[in-house]
């Protein structure tokens, strides 16, 4: 897949890289890959004969600006991963929560499917 600027996000996303430049490049990136999503699905939509999504400036800004918003909390989810690694290698305590949310690997992953499993299971509870 083509990454644009993949050396210098590279560069950014280092674990030595401080906190506010992991934002800006999260940050960057989902909306980047919003704006390609959206432009990818509105030419799906007018090549099948779909009806056509209605963008108006505040509906793509707002979209934009959540996804520029969901990649800061994606940058800074890796920089409290990043002091959760040294930590642990280090042989400082870390809070278990932390150990297991972001510091155990494939067991990490499986407590976060486990956790949107359950959310979603909650939210569909008390909607309907």
């Amino acid at each position: 897949m083509l990454v644009p600027f993949r050396r210098q996000l590279g560069e950014i996303f280092r674990s030595d890289r401080p906190v506010g430049n992991k934002m800006i490049g999260g940050g960057f990136v989902m909306t980047f890959v919003a704006a390609l999503y959206i432009l990818k699905l509105d030419l799906h939509n007018h090549q099948q004969g779909l009806p056509e999504i209605p963008w108006t400036s505040s509906l793509y800004f707002s979209t934009l600006g959540a996804s520029a918003l969901l990649g800061c909390l994606l940058g800074l989810a890796l920089s409290l991963r990043d002091g959760v690694k040294h930590r642990i290698g280090s042989g400082d305590r870390v809070h278990p929560l932390l150990r297991l949310s972001l510091g155990s690997g494939g067991v990490s992953l499986g407590f976060w499917i486990a956790t949107i499993f359950v959310v979603t299971f909650l939210v569909a509870m008390v909607t309907l």
